[in-house]
């Protein structure tokens, strides 16, 4: 599916200037580098969790759906109306000793699909009269796509506190992203690559609701903004 996609993104308007262009290999980079921008911001890793530790024994496990604004050719690849790379997630953390917090994180979207790794350390567990914060590094790659070839790695200070059955959270950091086309993806000799470093940040809430917990967040990653729903358990 992501292979269609970026042949109609890419591809064809390369292909339809190499009558006109002597380097086919720059107009394909100059086409691919916003459509790298746009999987590096959406793609990589969100905040989806408050920045209180969960304890030895405390656990947070959800669904999600992300809705992203793209930049480049893809916004215009829609299934359903939704974007290419709109996902839907699995959300898995999990509290340990001495304020750490480890999570793995499953996004599935029609273009791609990806895993994430976190580990998250508190500076402060927060309490009545103060905040909590933490420090979390993230990592992220594809899983299944044979077109490309993508990671990400960050880091992140977050802080939250919560008020009765809300808490605000929030999250800056940065992310280094990078993207590869597969050898011989596109055919042969044409081959394309972008990597960036760019500002991550994060504003949301957890709402517990009975027994269960909805986290409303927007992400922005660069220049791609995220929307971002969970429905889950936060015990």
């Amino acid at each position: 599916m992501f292979k269609k996609i970026i042949l109609t993104a890419i591809l064809t308007p390369s292909l339809a200037m190499a009558g006109i262009s002597e380097d086919i290999e720059t107009k394909l980079q100059a086409e691919f580098k916003p459509i790298a921008k746009d999987i590096i911001g959406s793609q990589s890793h969100k905040t989806t969790i408050p920045a209180e530790p969960l304890g030895l024994i405390g656990f947070d496990v959800g669904v999600s759906f992300n809705s992203v604004t793209l930049n480049s050719t893809l916004k215009d690849q829609t299934y359903g109306g939704l974007s290419a790379l709109d996902a839907v997630g699995i959300h898995a953390n999990k509290g340990l000793p001495f304020g750490i917090d480890v999570g793995l994180n499953y996004g599935r979207s029609a273009a791609m699909t990806t895993l994430t790794g976190t580990l998250g350390y508190a500076l402060l567990s927060g309490g009545m009269t103060y905040p909590a914060v933490t420090v979390k590094g993230t990592y992220t790659t594809t899983t299944d796509s044979d077109f490309v070839d993508f990671t990400s790695y960050g880091v992140d200070l977050g802080v939250s506190k919560g008020f009765a059955m809300v808490t605000p959270f929030a999250s800056v950091g940065v992310v280094n992203g990078k993207v590869d086309t597969v050898d011989g993806a596109i055919g042969a000799g044409f081959n394309a690559s972008y990597d960036e470093q760019v500002v991550r940040y994060a504003v949301g809430a957890n709402i517990n609701i009975l027994i269960m917990d909805l986290l409303l967040a927007y992400n922005q990653v660069g220049d791609v903004k995220n929307m971002t729903a969970k429905l889950g358990f936060r015990f």
